[in-house]
């Protein structure tokens, strides 16, 4: 009689984002074309993402874009998410100063964040983010391999912001696990 055998099952982007995220707390994640100043010192790199959109969003339940900037490739860190344009840094949110908190996109096409107190004291600012040049509104529909693979980008960039939040990466894993336990334990 034969068996069947189950192959291996694959980390889901919950459990590879834990993974990860030891990574980026000991500082060992590098890009190599950073070499050129564009990070200051001590500032931990976390993620490279390209090509993205600047946009603002709409205030509809569907998050549609509102208005579009300037395209370029997203770096997030510990203490910022710059947009560039080759080397030249297009866009700036430094995340204590400028965001409010950051969420991911469902669709995994993006991230969203809400200006600060400091920058939008009266609350009239739009949401602001950065997406796929493709993004259009939550009704977009997306492959489920694409929203995944960008869900787990994208994901990298809401963790790097709250690195930057009071308890740092601790209090994000201790949150993180508790919300998504029963995922975790597989």
């Amino acid at each position: 009689m034969l068996r069947r055998v189950r192959p291996p099952r694959r980390p889901n982007n919950l459990q590879l984002a834990l993974e990860w995220s030891d990574g980026f707390e000991a500082g060992r994640l590098r890009d190599p074309s950073l070499t050129d100043g564009t990070l200051e010192r001590g500032e931990r790199f976390a993620v490279r993402i390209g090509p993205v959109r600047q946009v603002t969003f709409a205030a509809t339940p569907t998050c549609d874009v509102a208005s579009t900037g300037a395209t370029g490739t997203l770096v997030a860190t510990d203490r910022r998410a710059l947009l560039l344009d080759g080397t030249a840094i297009i866009g700036q949110w430094v995340w204590r100063a400028d965001v409010r908190r950051v969420s991911q996109l469902i669709s995994g096409r993006g991230v969203l964040w809400s200006p600060s107190a400091e920058r939008d004291p009266e609350g009239l600012l739009p949401l602001e983010g950065l997406v796929v040049p493709a993004y259009r509104s939550f009704r977009d529909r997306v492959p489920v391999a694409e929203a995944r693979a960008g869900e787990l980008l994208f994901m990298k960039v809401q963790i790097a912001w709250r690195a930057s939040q009071a308890g740092g990466l601790s209090a994000w894993r201790e949150d993180f696990r508790a919300r998504y336990a029963e995922v975790l334990r597989g």
